[in-house]
């Protein structure tokens, strides 16, 4: 059986394509994107994607992003 997380992750996400970018309305796109995303979903782990400006070191260390 799968567990299902209640938590959302929060997933950092600044641009850096092709690997990753935050398109004009907010949503993330790139390769990363994709991959986390999909190891995700079949992890049963909801996720959050949140923009990000470099350094992303601030972000984690104010708890704005759990990961990136």
């Amino acid at each position: 059986l799968h567990q299902r997380h209640s938590t959302v992750l929060r997933v950092g996400c600044a641009d850096y394509p092709p690997y990753m970018q935050v398109l004009a309305h907010g949503k993330a796109s790139g390769f990363a994107v994709e991959i986390f995303s999909e190891a995700a979903r079949r992890r049963h782990i909801p996720i959050k994607w949140i923009a990000v400006d470099w350094p992303v070191d601030r972000a984690l260390a104010t708890d704005a992003i759990d990961v990136f």
